[in-house]
């Protein structure tokens, strides 16, 4: 097994990433004389079509390729200094690419009867008239930079004492450890430093979201919210969100009813912030070698057919995974939707529960792109919409699988507590951190400039309307969104895709089950790439987002779940 990336599947040398990049600058400076008169035939306008085509693949290549070097070890100085030059190149693309956008929106008419007589095109100019350009990406790519540096490198928690009571330095995955030790105090001195050296970066942090949302908000374009402009681009129905938000307040008692559970289970007087992570069961973890983790997540799988198995062998001796945590390497796990290479995945594999089911969901998103790309370059790239589902899916069939085994009551106890709160997180933090940006978005919207302390606030409130009284928070968590990456990391409105997705996940993992034949339609599902939008993908496999059922039965899913773990649990006395 091949647990590192391979990449020279994109350029085996430098010396072939500075050719390509020669190339590249010449077809811009053709492509940029090509604009001028894009319009003078329609043999002139499908050469610009397909030059430009031509370029995005090129600058992929040359962009992803010290990326990819830099996602390992962030002190490659040669590789930073391939990067600069690949932004700066991606830049002037940019900025041509907003040219070319307004010719073809300009010349509406004459571009419907060209697409008319080359309908392989049709969606290709569909996605460009629902596209808004980030015309700023060297701005953007500079403060997610400063984000890193700040959160991945810069970073420092202090000492704590560990759990033989030696004062060591506090990492992530020693807090990681602690969170979940029998000794009270530990676990508070390691939550408290750890929100500590968060809490330093807050001012920095706050303006480099302001500016990121002011940004967004200014190319908004003919749209009167950020909201209505990123859920037009993605192509859904606008109240998805709204009624996420909605959904997940009407299911807000079920939520401290766990809380309340727990410290029922935990045989506690009262539940502390740095108490939540306990297990409630006398298992305080679970540990899977790789290889084990591997062929448990293949028999789980088994149910989307062998096709799909073989490519997570495929993913393993082909180099599209790198497994293991390593000095300077990226910290969040995630997988590449590129079209150069392979479906690169980075992961931080610890043998925990949870690194299993990270490796699960990073290969859904790989699996993905490999059946997209079938599509060719021009429609592979599917929205993220529809990746945080696919995902989703696969550590469904995972926890499904797992539970259906034979196994001792503590372990499937540890198992549904692990499940329960993986749903939990999702379905409700994801969605109060959802609700907190949109709170948020809407005030900037209404002129209103904000800092870290109302920021603070803003997050406390959202905070105590979810979890009541039912947790005392001792230790101060009211800085968490400085350690979201997601919010500094992706557009605006991008954390509801997760508790979205999983709901869609859901559904859909419910059919394969309980139909044999409807793999057949997911797969198709997974090949359609960005050939069709968000709402025709998702027809394929007979789901309807206007429906709003989806998140109902997604919350009461959870609900079953933390029946059945009360079941065992009452069983056990």
């Amino acid at each position: 097994m091949q647990m590192k990336w391979d990449l020279t599947k994109i350029y085996k040398t430098k010396e072939e990433w500075e050719a390509e990049k020669k190339l590249l600058e010449k077809e811009i400076e053709i492509w940029s004389k090509k604009l001028e008169n894009m319009f003078e035939s329609e043999i002139t306008l499908k050469e610009t079509i397909d030059l430009k085509i031509k370029i995005d693949t090129l600058i992929e290549k040359i962009y992803c390729y010290p990326r990819r070097f830099l996602d390992l070890n962030s002190e490659d100085n040669e590789k930073q200094s391939m990067f600069e030059i690949a932004k700066n190149i991606y830049g002037k693309i940019l900025k041509l690419t907003e040219l070319f956008y307004e010719n073809i929106l300009k010349q509406d008419q004459k571009v419907e009867e060209w697409v008319e007589k080359n309908p392989f095109y049709k969606r290709y100019i569909e996605i460009i008239r629902t596209t808004t350009l980030d015309t700023q990406n060297n701005e953007i790519e500079s403060r997610k930079q400063i984000y890193r540096s700040i959160t991945e490198q810069d970073l420092h928690f202090g000492t704590v004492h560990n759990e033989e009571n030696e004062i060591v330095p506090l990492t992530r995955k020693l807090f990681q450890d602690l969170i979940r030790c029998n000794d009270e105090e530990k676990r508070k001195e390691a939550l408290a430093k750890y929100y500590e050296a968060f809490e330093k970066s807050k001012n920095t942090i706050a303006l480099l979201l302001n500016q990121k949302y002011n940004l967004e908000i200014e190319e908004k374009g003919k749209y009167q919210t950020l909201l209505e402009k990123n859920i037009n681009n993605i192509g859904i129905p606008k109240d998805v969100i709204l009624n996420l938000i909605e959904t997940g307040n009407k299911y807000i008692p079920t939520l401290r009813k766990v809380m309340n559970l727990k410290k029922e289970f935990l045989k506690r007087k009262e539940l502390h912030i740095y108490d939540t992570s306990l297990p409630v069961g006398l298992i305080s973890k679970m540990e899977f070698e790789i290889e084990e983790a591997i062929k448990l997540i293949k028999k789980s799988l088994n149910v989307l057919g062998e096709d799909y198995v073989a490519k997570v062998d495929k993913a393993f001796t082909e180099g599209w995974i790198d497994a293991f945590p390593m000095d300077h390497k990226r910290k969040m796990s995630y997988s590449c939707i590129t079209f150069c290479g392979v479906p690169y995945a980075s992961l931080n594999y610890n043998k925990s529960l949870v690194s299993v089911r990270t490796l699960i969901h990073e290969l859904g998103h790989s699996i993905h792109t490999d059946y997209a790309k079938e599509n060719g370059f021009i429609y592979f790239e599917y929205s993220l919409f529809l990746a945080e589902i696919v995902s989703k899916v696969n550590e469904i069939l995972l926890n499904e699988y797992m539970l259906k085994q034979e196994i001792e009551d503590e372990e499937k106890i540890y198992l549904l507590n692990n499940i329960i709160s993986s749903l939990g997180n999702t379905l409700f933090s994801q969605t109060l951190l959802s609700e907190f940006e949109h709170t948020m978005i809407t005030e900037i919207e209404s002129g209103k400039a904000l800092n870290a302390e109302n920021l603070k606030e803003l997050y406390k409130e959202k905070f105590k309307e979810y979890y009541g009284e039912t947790i005392i928070v001792d230790v101060d968590n009211s800085y968490e969104w400085t350690r979201i990456p997601h919010l500094m990391m992706n557009q605006a409105y991008y954390l509801y895709q997760y508790p979205i997705g999983l709901s869609i996940a859901l559904e859909i993992a419910r059919r394969i089950m309980l139909i044999p034949s409807f793999k057949e339609k997911y797969i198709s599902f997974l090949k359609i790439g960005n050939s069709k939008n968000v709402i025709q993908s998702l027809e394929v496999l007979d789901i309807d987002l206007r429906n709003k059922d989806y998140l109902e039965n997604s919350y009461k899913y959870f609900e079953d779940k933390v029946e059945l773990l009360i079941k065992i649990k009452k069983n056990q006395k």
